[in-house]
């Protein structure tokens, strides 16, 4: 048995095990609070995101509500209908009586652009 607690190799001196200890901590720490630091931008980048989404969805409801035309309805009488064939009636009544095509004029605001 004495052979064998001879070839152990000595346990270090407990000064030098606690000034490891201390060195563990003092770099656990600092890597704890790198990391908290990365989070919190991290954190901070996320939220920036969010901010700047939320903008441009509302930016974006807004526009959609600019965008849409009044609603009206369309009322048409009797009498209008009467003399007109089944087509132009159900263009009358859909609304789309009083479009006329622009196919080979000049449009002002197509050469503009």
């Amino acid at each position: 048995q004495e052979d064998r607690k001879s070839r152990r190799s000595p346990s270090p001196p407990k000064e030098s095990s606690n000034s490891n200890s201390k060195v563990f901590q003092s770099e656990r720490e600092q890597r704890m609070a790198r990391l908290r630091q990365e989070m919190r931008k991290e954190d901070e980048h996320l939220a920036a995101l969010d901010e700047e989404q939320q903008r441009k969805q509302q930016e974006e409801i807004r526009r959609a509500e600019e965008a849409k035309p009044q609603e009206s309805i369309i009322e048409v009488n009797p009498e209008e209908l009467e003399g007109l064939d089944e087509e132009e009636q159900m263009r009358k009544l859909l609304g789309f009586s009083g479009f006329n095509s622009t196919k080979g004029e000049l449009v002002e605001d197509n050469q503009k652009s």
